[in-house]
């Protein structure tokens, strides 16, 4: 039964005429209502949502890429909503998985005495250079304590080489990550700072 037949029968006599053309305009606008009412019944549910992804992804927090499908914007809503959270390496590996990259977590030393050797490279040497003040000598634990380098793999990773780069080209060019590097910022302890490196695959 429609919304008009339901109208008509809250009127003891059929009027007609204008009537008629009034009880068809208002029931045809609740039927659209029904019908929208229908629909927002299934966006409720983030498996089942078309009109109302972008609201679920921006409470999730998440950015879809140009020409994403609805099936793997629903697919990271999902995922978002069902992670139990964590602090450990695998963790945070596994998120990146999530998102299609392979990243290794390194947890940054410094030098101590009695662990490390004379003339050792220590992993925050190698990567915190611009950390070092003249003449500081060794980076101090708090440097490097709450650090870690984040290893992102890439398809492809290219170096300029003298005869074939032009002048202006960049040393060495790379497709970045900003979805993964984005979800591990989001995600980090808020007392840690995370740098990202890049090799190829």
């Amino acid at each position: 039964m429609s919304h008009k037949d339901v109208l008509k029968l809250l009127f003891p006599a059929d009027l007609g005429g204008a009537f008629d053309a009034d009880l068809d305009i208002e029931g045809a606008h609740l039927d659209t209502v029904q019908a929208d009412a229908d629909i927002l019944h299934q966006e409720v549910y983030p498996d089942q949502t078309t009109l109302l992804l972008h609201a679920w992804e921006r409470v999730c927090g998440l950015s879809p890429s140009a020409g994403e499908p609805v099936e793997s914007r629903r697919a990271k809503v999902l995922k978002q909503l069902t992670r139990l959270g964590g602090l450990s390496v695998p963790y945070f590996v596994s998120i990146a998985n999530d998102l299609g990259y392979g990243i290794v977590i390194e947890e940054l030393s410094a030098f101590m005495s009695g662990w490390s050797a004379a003339a050792d490279m220590t992993n925050a040497v190698r990567s915190m250079a611009g950390a070092f003040v003249a003449g500081s000598g060794l980076t101090s634990f708090q440097d490097v304590l709450f650090t870690w380098r984040v290893w992102v793999t890439v398809a492809s990773l290219y170096r300029m080489s003298a005869g074939v780069g032009a002048a202006g080209d960049r040393l060495m060019y790379f497709t970045g990550s900003p979805e993964v590097e984005a979800a591990l910022q989001d995600l980090k302890p808020a007392h840690t700072l995370l740098m990202f490196a890049y090799r190829e695959n």
